[in-house]
């Protein structure tokens, strides 16, 4: 068992993990969306004036999931509500990629 001082420390070193992780997926999911030729081209509402990979949730996601996932087999078992929001942010990055490779109407 660690000492009760480490557990800021260790609380740091796995954001930072998580950070990296975060990091380095989304340079992965860039470069696939890249290869893929998935791309939101400029209009006149558009704040960007070059065409843009469309995506990043799917890097973000994922990491998030992990980490909430791991955190909560960490402490013992996971918080009231955890595995809903869980599915429901499933639910969303799923009709998110969806609206990113199809478009989709303001309903879903």
């Amino acid at each position: 068992m660690s000492a009760p001082g480490q557990f800021p420390l260790v609380l740091l070193f796995l954001c930072c993990g998580v950070a990296a992780a975060a990091w380095a997926a989304t340079g992965l999911a860039l470069r696939l969306l890249r290869k893929k030729e998935i791309y939101d081209h400029p209009n006149p509402r558009s704040s960007h004036a070059v065409a843009t990979p469309r995506g990043g949730g799917l890097a973000l996601l994922p990491v998030a999931l992990l980490a909430w996932t791991g955190s909560a087999l960490w402490l013992g078992s996971a918080p009231a509500g955890f595995w809903p929001v869980a599915g429901a942010a499933l639910l969303l990055a799923a009709v998110s990629w969806i609206d990113d490779l199809r478009g989709l109407g303001a309903v879903p």
